[in-house]
Formats: C-alpha cells, structure tokens, sequence
C-alpha cells in the first residue's frame, strides 16, 4: 500500500544503472518528491553498489538495498514502486512483471515498441490496481502551466493553430554506433522516441488547452506525414522532420542525432508567437518565455519587432515534481482504483497518444507511404 501524506513516502526501486537513471535518484531522493530509493538492482553487483554510492546521499545511502537481478527486486517488499530506464525493447516484460508483482511503474519514454503493447500494460496496471507513468519531465515543470494559460486563456494571443518545434543534439562516433537509442533490438523509434516524443507531447498539451485533467480532454492528431527521413543501416531513424495534423491545427516538427542542441517550442496564434528555447531541458535561473509580435509598417519599409520576455518562478526542478506527481496519483490509484483519479487516466490518455503519433510517424518511414492517418 502506498503510504500517504503524514510524513511517509512512497518507496521507489530503481531497476538498472542507466544514465538517466542518475537525475531520477535525485528527482526521488528529496524534501518534495514525497518517494525515497529503497533499492537498487543491476545485472552487475557492483555497478549497483557504485550507482548507491555515487548517487544517493551518504545519510541515505545505507537504507538502500542492492540487488544483482530485477526478479529479486520485484519479489521484495521494500518498495512500493519501480523505476524502469531499461532498453524501449525490455519494458514490455518488465512493466509488466512489476504491475502484477504488485509495483506502481514510472517507465522511461517511449514507453514501448508498439501501441498495442503499450495498451496491454495499461489493461494490467488497472486490473493490478497500480499506477503506470511515463518519463516526460517538463511536463510536470510549472512553466508549462504558466505558458498554457497565457496561450490558452488569454484572449490577446488568439487560438493556437500551428506549432514548431525541434529537439535534436549531435551524436558523437561512440554515440552513434553503440548508444542502445541507436540500435534496432534496443529503441527501434531511434530520435521519434527519443527526441520528437517531447515535441509530440508539447503539441498535445496546447491543443487540449488548460484543464485537460478535470475536463478529461485530449487533442487528437488526426494523421502524420514525415517529410524527411535518415535511418542508419539497422533502419533506426536517426533525422526526421515531421507534420503532425490535428484537424485544422497542425505540428510541424524535427527531431535528430546529426545536429547540435536546440530544444526550441513555437506556438502561433493569427497575431502572436509564443516561444519556449529550452523547453525539455531547462536552463539555469528563472524560467522563461517568450510573447512575440513583428509588424510592417510604412508601406512594407521596416518592420517592428516586439518582444515580451516572461518570467515565472518553477520552484523545485521539474524532476523532483515529476516524481511528487506519481506518489500523488500511485496513491490516489491505490485508495480508490484507475476510476477515481483523473490524474491517473487522463496523464495514461496523454501518453498513449503519444506513442501513438511516435509509431505512425515510423509507420511512414518504414513502409513508404506519405501519410499515416490515425482513427
């Protein structure tokens, strides 16, 4: 049972040594989370030790239990929940595992290979009475919420019709040809899943507008064209720049290994331009945004460039939330079931369809045709 609000916290196992493992003890171990690493488990003792070591502080340290395979982890009762960053090909069996073992799940993004998997992990989370989550840090960040009201319930900016955005960072040798994001029997979405998930999941967020939880809301793409294509030679897509329609609304978006960082989120209304330039991966300070408006004046002869930079205070990092939301809804699924937190179904809603804008983007790819629609 998930412990609650009254001073206790949700015990959290973390089931691999992966690199973004590292920020995830942090976004755990912490005075807002409301969870705690109890365990740590790697196919390697000693990388799991090493990982305890290196990443959990030293006051806490010694209440965590290593273990040297996932199945130990999973059949103890020193953790409420798991944590899966293992390869995309391995969440399947594992979330699955974890679900019936009786764990709430927060699994790495893309949450699987196919939507149809993924499907079957949600039907066991709510016929186990546990919650599944996905990895999607900046959705959790305050900014997010701050940005939508001003796009979404101010009538200054106008509707949201059209959004661009990129998310790319430049792959070294090494990276290319050994990193698992790379490789088909590891993450088969290559930079989809990896990259163009967050501008997927941006695009979905403003298009439901504010309040999707109580209204239970969820912009639907109606279908996805890809509009360039690099795959490398296990047919992992490595640069996409993609199209994305929602009805009359549409996402256009780039996604790539072969470029440097940019991280850039653009939303336009008839009249104004919202702009976000870190919005996966924060910058240190205030956050901010962007309100943009050019004008021509005089005939066409010079234009006006107006700017409004908006600062909004974030609080504690966007890990740390992330993590404060799922022992909120593990709980609330835990009191009550799947049917009594919004929360719950409408976070699982959003990322379903995430996953399934990610495939028919790679549908496009791997079969050839230049439009995927989706029902």
């Amino acid at each position: 049972m998930t412990k609650d609000q009254n001073g206790n916290l949700l015990r959290v196992g973390i089931m691999g040594a992966a690199r973004i493992a590292r920020k995830n003890a942090r976004g755990i171990n912490n005075l807002t989370s409301q969870c705690a690493v109890t365990a740590v488990a790697s196919r390697d003792i000693a990388k799991a030790k090493a990982f305890v070591n290196n990443n959990i502080n030293i006051e806490d340290a010694s209440d965590v239990t290593v273990f040297d395979n996932y199945r130990a982890l999973l059949e103890s009762e020193i953790c409420d929940a798991v944590y899966i960053p293992l390869p995309t090909q391995l969440h399947k069996v594992w979330v699955i595992d974890a679900l019936k073992a009786g764990k709430h799940v927060l699994v790495e993004k893309p949450v699987s290979i196919t939507v149809e998997d993924y499907k079957e992990m949600l039907d066991v989370a709510k016929s186990c009475g546990k919650y599944l989550q996905d990895g999607t840090m900046f959705a959790h960040n305050p900014r997010m919420d701050h940005f939508l009201e001003r796009i979404c319930d101010d009538p200054s900016f106008g509707p949201s019709t059209r959004i661009t955005s990129e998310f790319t960072f430049l792959g070294d040798d090494e990276f290319l040809r050994n990193d698992i994001r790379c490789k088909a029997n590891g993450d088969p979405l290559g930079c989809i899943g990896d990259l163009g998930w967050y501008c997927i999941r941006a695009a979905i967020l403003v298009f439901s507008g504010r309040g999707g939880v109580a209204s239970g809301k969820v912009a639907r793409a109606t279908c996805v064209r890809v509009t360039h294509s690099e795959t490398n030679n296990e047919g992992v897509p490595m640069d996409v720049s993609c199209l994305v329609h929602f009805g009359a609304k549409k996402l256009s978006f780039h996604c790539s290994f072969q470029y440097g960082l940019r991280q850039t989120l653009e939303v336009r209304s008839p009249c104004l331009t919202a702009r976000i330039n870190d919005f996966v991966i924060p910058s240190p300070g205030p956050c901010k945004y962007e309100i943009h408006k050019s004008e021509a004046l005089d005939m066409d002869l010079h234009v006006v460039e107006n700017n409004d930079l908006v600062e909004c205070e974030c609080g504690p990092p966007q890990e740390h939330l992330m993590w404060r939301t799922f022992s909120r809804l593990s709980r609330e699924v835990d009191v009550g079931g799947w049917s009594s937190s919004k929360g719950a179904v409408w976070q699982s809603a959003v990322s379903l369809h995430t996953q399934e804008i990610a495939n028919a983007l790679l549908q496009c790819i791997h079969s050839g045709v230049s439009m995927v629609e989706l029902g």
